[in-house]
């Protein structure tokens, strides 16, 4: 465990501690899948109360965690900024990069952010509650192309398209690296390389194992090809292959 590691573990038992004594709901920043993967990982049995994740959707990559000692109901304090081009005539074609940079350029920490969604004309940018009058007052423009901003704080409203290829095929077994192979069209052996780097989650999770078997809606995130869900399988072949659903984000 190396010391940035074993500071973050000893952070998460510190927000269970506090949900516990004070009887509420206590919140992390939004987490990355590195410390999603801490988190999951960490001994259950030194948080004195549960917890779950919420990044704002299903496929979230980025999510905060909740510790809770009960059955409250949970308002998670983040909102969703969108974001439209003022002049759309004349907007730059921008990125999840673009954004991402013209946020931290004006100092916002990564972890104040969730993910990122590019829906056409409009951009969703999951925000934490606590800069959100910063952003209302100060994000004026994306490289060159001025911008105009609403902060939606019921996100409950919006319903987001994220854009998804549907992949509908052949494989052998639903193992990790079967399912990574068809869904990124990638060499049996590439998977198995991008496992074994530890570049591959499920559902938060760093799996180093090519033989780890997918349930039906698992996320998988791998680093630098983006994400797939496991959707369903539709059939099973009479020479026992599988024929499977999959969405490629």
């Amino acid at each position: 465990m190396n010391k940035d590691e074993g500071f973050l573990r000893k952070r998460f038992i510190d927000l269970s501690n506090q949900a516990y004594y004070s009887n509420r709901p206590v919140f992390s920043n939004f987490l990355g899948l590195n410390e999603l993967n801490i988190l999951h990982t960490t001994d259950k049995s030194l948080f004195p109360c549960g917890y779950r994740t919420f990044g704002g959707m299903k496929t979230s990559e980025r999510q905060m965690a909740v510790f809770t000692p009960d059955a409250f109901t949970i308002f998670y304090p983040f909102a969703v900024a969108e974001i439209t081009p003022k002049y759309p005539k004349f907007a730059e074609s921008l990125n999840h990069r673009d954004y991402l940079g013209s946020l931290m350029g004006m100092g916002i920490k990564r972890e104040k952010l969730g993910d990122i969604i590019l829906n056409d004309n409009k951009t969703y940018v999951f925000i934490h509650n606590d800069i959100l009058n910063y952003l209302l007052s100060d994000f004026k423009q994306v490289k060159h192309t001025l911008v105009n901003i609403k902060i939606i704080r019921d996100i409950s409203r919006i319903k987001f398209e994220e854009k998804f290829t549907v992949i509908k095929g052949n494989v052998s077994s639903l193992r990790l690296d079967s399912i990574l192979s068809e869904g990124f069209k990638l060499s049996r052996k590439i998977a198995s390389e991008l496992i074994s780097s530890s570049k591959v989650f499920v559902n938060g999770k760093l799996i180093l194992s090519n033989g780890y078997n997918l349930k039906e809606e698992d996320i998988i995130s791998a680093r630098g090809f983006g994400r797939l869900e496991y959707v369903r399988t539709i059939s099973l072949s009479k020479k026992g292959r599988l024929f499977v659903e999959i969405h490629k984000y």
